[in-house]
């Protein structure tokens, strides 16, 4: 089956792979289906008007159109192209899919997210552009070693964990959000109405916005959090705001079906609103944190102090010279050289600061390799913490921010100061 492919790094055989495609369209093309049905609604009402006599009231035509609302939403989730026994492995930089004979190859640099399922043995894999892949396992250790191997395991990518299912809201909302937004359109249209084409599209573009605002008012008023579980903590991504727990300040984490508390080691709590959290989904997330919490503790026992990187109260300019010069300096009697196997190790460690993190990033950065670049990028996207993130993306494009870089720092130190 495998005659003439290179030997894999990985290669697990599964009783069940499925590759499934992503929503013809994110949030824009369920608006864009959205406009459509009331265009669909206004069309039909208007027919049946004319053949009963009268208007159908708001009600009514949630009768008229929620049913193609419902239909064409339904046509555009999820759909299954693949799934039955089969294999899955990764091999020279790609994840490979084997079903019988057919064969799909996904380069690594289109996997978004993993995560495993310890109760089902399950790995399920998110690629960028909404496609998914689940793969069953014959043990949990099986789903790891396929993380690992395709980069996506918890030291080096970060999660987006949705606490909770949304499709009830999303429904309920398409379905009659337009029995609540069309009269309130109306009424503020007669305030500014504008007759001909202009005041069309005036009308169209009001009803779209006001959808807009009541999806998401929805969302807030009863949807579930996000966490985003990252090597260097956890952040819980509201819809208003957000909140970052870095590890090193993580006490413990209960869960129950209806919220999940961070407890910081200051005895202060961070909650975030579920919403018909399964336990399968808790036993997902606590494997995730685990993993996650485990790597970031290996790497604060690993990482020396290594003064040399601080700033220690030199101005910008004069740091960033004296990092990129660190690979070149031979050391004294008293001060052994950096090598490249040390700034590595701290740019790829959770646990140590961002301040630290930087510092070897720009040193590193100063040999111009591309496999440097690549690996700086690597530790970005592992990062939950969104300043430090963008700082070192700019560090491996070449473009050194000494303000990304210092709100970065500014960023780390708040969240690990007490209170």
């Amino acid at each position: 089956m495998f005659r003439g492919m290179s030997e894999p790094e990985v290669w697990i055989e599964s009783n069940h792979v499925k590759l499934s495609r992503g929503r013809l369209g994110g949030r824009l093309g369920e608006m864009a289906i959205v406009f459509g049905a009331f265009v669909l609604g206004i069309l039909a009402n208007g027919l049946l008007t004319r053949l009963l006599g009268h208007s159908l009231g708001g009600a009514s035509l949630v009768g008229v159109f929620g049913a193609p609302i419902a239909t064409m939403v339904g046509l555009s989730r999820r759909r299954t192209i693949a799934a039955g026994p089969g294999a899955i492995g990764v091999v020279g930089g790609e994840l490979t899919l084997v079903q019988g004979r057919k064969r799909k190859q996904i380069p690594l640099a289109r996997l978004l997210e993993g995560r495993s399922s310890p109760r089902r043995n399950q790995v399920d894999l998110r690629l960028r552009g909404g496609d998914q892949i689940v793969a069953h396992m014959a043990s949990s250790g099986d789903a790891e070693r396929l993380l690992v191997a395709a980069g996506l395991d918890a030291s080096k990518r970060t999660m987006r964990f949705e606490l909770g299912e949304t499709t009830f809201l999303t429904w309920m909302t398409f379905l009659l959000g337009p029995a609540v937004v069309l009269p309130a359109t109306q009424a503020i249209f007669k305030l500014v109405a504008t007759p001909g084409i202009p005041g069309a599209i005036l009308f169209v573009a009001l009803f779209v916005l006001l959808f807009v605002a009541l999806f998401y008012a929805v969302r807030a008023a009863w949807g579930p959090a996000k966490l985003i579980v990252g090597a260097d903590g956890v952040v819980v991504d509201r819809l208003l705001r957000d909140e970052f727990v870095p590890y090193a300040r993580l006490a413990s984490i209960t869960m129950k079906p209806d919220r999940v508390t961070l407890v910081r080691d200051d005895g202060s709590r961070v909650r975030a609103r579920a919403r018909h959290l399964s336990d399968v989904q808790q036993g997902e997330l606590r494997a995730r944190l685990d993993a996650a919490k485990a790597a970031f503790d290996r790497g604060e026992g690993e990482v020396e102090s290594l003064a040399r990187l601080d700033r220690a109260g030199r101005t910008i300019d004069a740091w960033r010279d004296a990092l990129r010069a660190l690979l070149d300096h031979q050391g004294s009697y008293r001060e052994t050289p950096l090598t490249r196997e040390q700034l590595l190790a701290v740019l790829e460690s959770p646990a140590a600061s961002a301040e630290r993190r930087l510092a070897a990033a720009v040193s590193l950065s100063a040999a111009g390799e591309p496999e440097i670049a690549a690996r700086i990028r690597i530790a970005a996207d592992a990062c939950a913490r969104p300043q430090v993130r963008i700082a070192l993306d700019g560090v491996a494009d070449g473009d050194v921010d000494d303000e990304a870089i210092e709100a970065a720092i500014a960023e780390d130190r708040a969240a690990k100061s007490p209170g």
